[in-house]
């Protein structure tokens, strides 16, 4: 896949490089809240928050021509190492950050008239276990 990525970000995702327009970062969020109301409680319920974190959906926005869709419709629902490369940014060092997931859409835009790139939409989901499902966190470095 031809990589012209004026966004300075390069996600790869097994054998493909996205051509960026636009793309989230891997976050993280909690799961939530345990209830811990007792028959003791008074007035209120009580919560303790979760141990356990989640990296939400990541979204993109991509650059692709139509002999791009073999090699992307392979790398559907593959669990995989995805690389986050934010070192074309500016004059910053900015790192690089490892998911473990897989794509899980890449749908592409109507196209107009005078066109010879299209876009589309994605959705990268974070599984957090490798190819061995053992759990593995996102790095950040």
């Amino acid at each position: 896949m031809e990589v012209i990525n004026a966004l300075g970000i390069n996600v790869t995702v097994g054998s493909c490089t996205l051509n960026l327009v636009s793309v989230g970062a891997p976050g993280v969020e909690s799961l939530g809240m345990l209830d811990a109301t007792v028959l003791a409680n008074n007035t209120h319920t009580t919560g303790l928050p979760t141990t356990l974190k989640r990296v939400p959906d990541i979204s993109f926005t991509a650059k692709f021509v139509p002999s791009d869709m073999a090699g992307i419709i392979a790398e559907i629902n593959t669990n995989q190492a995805i690389t986050f490369d934010y070192s074309g940014i500016g004059a910053g060092t900015y790192g690089t950050d490892t998911v473990w997931g897989f794509l899980s859409s890449f749908v592409p835009n109507e196209a107009s008239f005078g066109e010879d790139v299209w876009e589309a939409t994605g959705t990268i989901m974070v599984t957090n276990q490798n190819g061995s499902f053992v759990e593995t966190p996102p790095s950040y470095s």
